[in-house]
């Protein structure tokens, strides 16, 4: 995986960035912020879109870990959900991958 900080950084409200070695993964660009998305065709041949989470709160290999959940829930036949933190909890270990 390679992961460019700095053109991140730099990467205009409007715009995606593919990360390669993860195909699916994408940093999008929008007005407010930078997100991860995971991007994927569900059984039926349509487009399905995952958030993962804020970078740069979110790392490069945080996002990638949990795209590899995600990718490993999609091949399993079961749906991609992210499950934000329970209230009260803070960082990673708060955050769980669940299937759908």
């Amino acid at each position: 995986m390679y992961f460019d900080a700095r053109a991140a950084k730099l990467l205009p409200p409007g715009e995606h960035m593919v990360i390669d070695g993860c195909p699916g993964l994408r940093l999008v660009a929008t007005q407010t912020g930078k997100t991860w998305t995971y991007r994927y065709k569900d059984a039926a041949n349509r487009m399905k879109q995952v958030r993962i989470g804020q970078w740069p709160v979110m790392p490069a290999h945080v996002a990638a870990t949990d795209w590899q959940a995600l990718r490993d829930q999609r091949e399993a036949g079961a749906g991609c959900t992210v499950q934000g933190p329970a209230p009260g909890c803070q960082g990673r270990n708060a955050r769980g991958l669940h299937r759908a």
